[in-house]
């Protein structure tokens, strides 16, 4: 033993340059000895029972939804979910506890680790910041796909506040009948262990149907059966319809199934063409929030390659006074959600401490849009208060930046009338971007603004002077 350990020291030594070492206990003849061997080793031996110790050998899950999924889901008696770990506050240092005696292979380690670490990594990374769960909540989805490509059988989620949005104002219409505690609502009201568990069998021509209250856009997501399999659709069909009364077939329902909706979408059914023993409706989820017409949301985003950033973007709408605008409405949410990263990195201000990140639309601002394109109101909002042009920056410039990023750049141009303004200023703003990259608009803004523009700046970010830049677009129109 003492060869062994003495063998030990030396290799740690070599790869960790620090001299101390932390253990859990210190009683005993074997901590003796091992307080023996470092002293000789110029170590210092150190307690380490203080630290915080997370077991994950209990369940994830309640355990009475775990054992009906899977026999195979059997751990520890006690529950900590992964919004417990999240809001554990982290001292720097953890001890990880997982019972061997539940866990048969590899598929289980993961199970009972995954996503849960990730909940404490988020923790540590960040700690003494504030921690939004909601926020977490919005990187957990990605990374639990991650999980699968990688082949890592992570731990179902135990919570009410799922990454998809309640189903507020939905109506569920069901030919089958669910059994006590499992009726047709509870495939919608995303609490753990909540789902549609039919009370017998589904009969060829059955129906489950959807309808919500409003035009619904995004992605449309139904999941069937438990994990192991059990009540999942074996035959069926989803279709779509705008009244209710005409319905068109979007795909084969077996198991689970995602498909997208652009609009006017009101109503969804599972239709079962064969008859089979027992249904289990898991999830029924939307990728966008229904917009009501008293509305707030949140969402965020990520950038930065391996430097992740993230920010939090907020819109906020009353459009009750003025339903009949409410297609532009969701112009305008889909526009700023969806290009409120890409305008910001054109303008240069993504890594700016002033920022536009909530978007309020106020009672005039909803009487616009009975006048005015909801996605182009969305874009021209972004611009204006994204913008930021520097003193001194020429106006003819200023007038291409905003036609291109507000896409209204003309087919045909005058290319000899750049210094003008108008069409061909936008023209040769989309040319820069083409021949320089996409960034090379908001790389000569940021530099304007905190240095004062000058003609030198065309050469610092493309190496090309402005006279040069000028010829090479004009000689592309001829």
């Amino acid at each position: 033993m003492k060869g062994f350990v003495d063998g030990l020291f030396d290799e740690v030594e070599a790869i960790f340059p620090g001299k101390k070492i932390k253990v859990e206990g210190l009683g005993g003849d074997l901590h003796q000895q091992l307080r023996e061997l470092a002293q000789q080793k110029g170590l210092l031996l150190e307690e380490g029972g203080s630290h915080e110790v997370v077991d994950l050998s209990v369940y994830g899950r309640p355990k009475k939804i775990e054992l009906l999924e899977s026999i195979e889901r059997e751990a520890v008696d006690g529950l900590l979910t992964v919004r417990e770990v999240f809001g554990r506050e982290s001292q720097g240092v953890l001890v990880l506890r997982l019972e061997t005696s539940r866990v048969r292979d590899l598929a289980k380690f993961d199970y009972q680790v995954f996503p849960r670490i990730a909940a404490y990594a988020e923790r540590l990374w960040n700690r003494g910041e504030s921690l939004n769960y909601r926020t977490f909540q919005g990187r957990l989805e990605p990374m639990i796909l991650d999980y699968r490509h990688m082949g890592i059988q992570a731990g179902e989620i135990d919570d009410d506040g799922s990454s998809a949005f309640r189903l507020d104002g939905v109506k569920l219409v069901s030919t089958i009948e669910g059994r006590e505690g499992h009726g047709v609502k509870k495939m919608i009201d995303w609490k753990s262990g909540s789902f549609f568990w039919s009370k017998g069998g589904v009969k060829a021509g059955d129906v489950l149907r959807i309808e919500f209250p409003y035009a619904v856009r995004g992605k449309v997501k139904i999941e069937t059966g438990s994990l192991s399999g059990r009540g999942q659709v074996e035959m069926g069909v989803v279709e779509v319809s705008e009244d209710g009364v005409d319905w068109s077939e979007v795909g084969a329902m077996m198991r689970f199934l995602e498909f997208r909706v652009m609009g006017g979408v009101r109503f969804v059914r599972l239709r079962f063409l064969n008859s089979q023993k027992e249904l289990v409706v898991r999830d029924l989820s939307l990728s966008q929030k229904i917009l009501q017409p008293v509305h707030e949301e949140f969402r965020t985003v990520e950038y930065g390659g391996k430097r992740r950033r993230e920010v939090e973007l907020g819109f906020q709408v009353d459009f009750s006074h003025r339903p009949e605008v409410r297609v532009r409405v969701e112009d305008v949410r889909e526009v700023f959600f969806e290009e409120w990263l890409d305008m910001a990195s054109k303008l240069g201000v993504l890594g700016a401490k002033e920022r536009p990140t909530f978007l309020d639309m106020g009672k005039e601002d909803v009487d616009e849009l009975m006048e005015v394109d909801g996605k182009e109101w969305g874009r021209r909002w972004m611009v204006e208060r994204m913008k930021k042009f520097p003193q001194g920056l020429p106006e003819w410039f200023q007038d291409g930046v905003e036609m291109w990023l507000m896409n209204h750049v003309p087919e045909k141009i005058d290319h000899s009338k750049v210094l003008e303004g108008g069409g061909a200023s936008a023209g040769f703003v989309k040319w820069m971007v083409k021949e320089h990259g996409d960034n090379v608009i908001g790389m000569l803004l940021m530099i304007a603004r905190a240095e004062g523009y000058a003609e030198e700046i065309w050469e610092k970010v493309t190496q090309k002077n402005f006279q040069e830049l000028l010829q090479e677009f004009q000689g592309a129109g001829k």
